[in-house]
This record gives C-alpha cells, sequence and structure tokens, in this order.
C-alpha cells in the first residue's frame, strides 16, 4: 500500500505540457498561443524557443507567465519557421510541444483594406488604404496586388464587381452605374495574385447621390444669378465711364468763355491727362470689385451645390 502511494504522489506531480497549442498570425505578424493544461497545480511558467531553415533553437521568451509569445521581431517575411513551447514548475518542465513548417507570407492573415467613400459632382469616389503590415510592406511581399471592388444600390443584390490595379489609390466609379442617384454601397477586397488568394472584405460603406436632375436645376440656377450679377455689374461700369467721360468733356468745353491764359495747350493737354487717369483709375477699381464679386457668387454656388449633392 505503501509503495503505492508513493507512486501516486509521483504521477500527481508530473508537470503537463501546455494545450490547444497554435499559431496567431495576422499582416505578417508571428505569436505562438496556448492554454494551460488542464488541472495544473502549483505556479507555471512557460518558455518558447522558435528556429528557421537550417538552424539551431532559439529561445524567444524564457520562464514567462503569459499564456503567448510574439515572436514577430525576430522574423523575416518569406521564412519558413518551427515554434515549441513547454511548461515549467520550479526545476521540473514538461515535454515540448512543437508546430512545425510555418511558412510566414503563405500562411499569414491579411486584414481588408481600409475604405472611405464620397460622392461629389454626381461621382462616387472611393479611396483605398492597404493595412499595415508588422514586417515589411504590402508591396514587396505580394506584389502584383489588385483591388476587388463591389458596389451596389442600397436594397438591391450585389450585381458589380470591379477589378483595379493596387497602384490606384482614389477611383471614380464608372457613370453608368451611378446616374439615378439614391444611396450606394461599396465594399472590397484586395487579391493576391501570385498566390491566388483573396483578404477578407472591408467593411461596407455607404454614400447617398443626388438626381441627376437635382443637380441639374441647382446648377443652372447659380449659373443664371452669376450671369445676370456680371450682365448687371457690366451696365453699371459702362455708365459710370460713360459719365466720367462726360464730365471731362464738360470740363475742357465749359459753356462760359474762359480767359486766354486757360486756353493754353499745355495746361489744356495736362487737365486732358488728369481727366483721362481719372477715369481710368475708377474703372479699374470697378473691374476688380466686379471680379471679386462674380467669383464670390460662382463660389457660392459651388458650395451649396457640393452640400445639396451629400
Amino acid at each position: 500500500i505503501d509503495t503505492f502511494v508513493i507512486f501516486s504522489v509521483v504521477i500527481l506531480a508530473e508537470v503537463r505540457p501546455p494545450e490547444n497549442v497554435r499559431i496567431a498570425s495576422v499582416n505578417l505578424g508571428l505569436q505562438l498561443e496556448w492554454n494551460a493544461p488542464a488541472n495544473a497545480s502549483g505556479l507555471l511558467t512557460y518558455t518558447t524557443e522558435y528556429r528557421g531553415e537550417m538552424m539551431n533553437y532559439t529561445s524567444a521568451c524564457a520562464n514567462q507567465m503569459h499564456l503567448k509569445c510574439d515572436i514577430t521581431g525576430s522574423i523575416t517575411p518569406f521564412g519558413v519557421y518551427s515554434l515549441r513551447v513547454r511548461a515549467e514548475r520550479d526545476r521540473e518542465v514538461s515535454d515540448w510541444v512543437e508546430i512545425k513548417g510555418f511558412q510566414l507570407d503563405l500562411m499569414t492573415n491579411i486584414s481588408a483594406p481600409g475604405l472611405h467613400v464620397s460622392s461629389r459632382n454626381g461621382e462616387v469616389n472611393v479611396q483605398i488604404t492597404n493595412p499595415e503590415m508588422r514586417v515589411s510592406t504590402l508591396q514587396d511581399v505580394y506584389s502584383p496586388v489588385e483591388y476587388l471592388i463591389s458596389f451596389w444600390k442600397e436594397g438591391q443584390p450585389r450585381q458589380v464587381s470591379l477589378r483595379f490595379r493596387s497602384e490606384v489609390k482614389l477611383l471614380t466609379l464608372p457613370m453608368e452605374y451611378v446616374m439615378d442617384g439614391g444611396r450606394y454601397c461599396v465594399e472590397v477586397s484586395s487579391f493576391f495574385i501570385f498566390l491566388n488568394k483573396t483578404t477578407f472584405p472591408s467593411n461596407i460603406s455607404c454614400v447617398t447621390m443626388a438626381k441627376d436632375s437635382e443637380l441639374t436645376n441647382w446648377a443652372i440656377f447659380w449659373a443664371l444669378l452669376a450671369s445676370f450679377g456680371v450682365v448687371g455689374t457690366s451696365v453699371v461700369l459702362i455708365f459710370l465711364a460713360g459719365w466720367q467721360f462726360f464730365k471731362c468733356i464738360r470740363y475742357l468745353h465749359p459753356k462760359a468763355k474762359l480767359p486766354e491764359h486757360f486756353k493754353q495747350v499745355s495746361v489744356c493737354v495736362s487737365i486732358y491727362r488728369i481727366c483721362i487717369y481719372s477715369t481710368l483709375f475708377r474703372m479699374y477699381v470697378v473691374i476688380n470689385y466686379l471680379k471679386k464679386d462674380t467669383s464670390e457668387c460662382i463660389e457660392t454656388g459651388k458650395v451649396t451645390n457640393d452640400q445639396m449633392r451629400t
């Protein structure tokens, strides 16, 4: 009986290895994760090691209590790696649990690209950004890359899918698909040609577009308003110029007779120049005012029109 009791104690004291050991890899990061062994007694710590092809194992995390170890800072995107972990209690250790042959660039999960959708001038503009890699960049590792874009009118089936090279970061959807106004939704994913692999799709982003007739009416309204302003200001400008010229003529040729010394040629020429310069200066002031007023009118029309589209 005593022998049986001693043997039982030894079995219970054995350190069991970690359970559910797995690799978590997103955007070329590499992390080993695991669960603590069931019914473990005492305080356990863990040691993790890794190695590349034709290399010996190197310690990554030693005597830690966390149930994961990040190895991203010690690897390259094109390596093939083996990882292992064991549990420890005091001077006792468990067996290693090993995962072999993890090829990072082929087996990692790449996040969906970022997506921003806007509407301007009756068009749907799509801006796409690549996810940030933890090692290297998306283009350096997976080029060439394409974007798969799906868009549809809200409430209708997804009927349109387009493919663009990833060098195009800002693109406009074809007008024939968005010409009747309404609310349109867009979704995008990345496609790696060399691997024949597609990422998860992005979040769906929607934008509301004004109808073409509504946009046209507002454009006509602001165009007419600007035209009336130009015509009206031009009439005032012509009137002021004529009035100034008439005043100069009256000044140079008054009805009353002037003394002989006022009729000298040099004096007449000087007065005539003064009148001309005065007229030109006033015309210059009015023209500048006209330009400023017209620009503000047109700009106000554009801002209001953009607001109506949004």
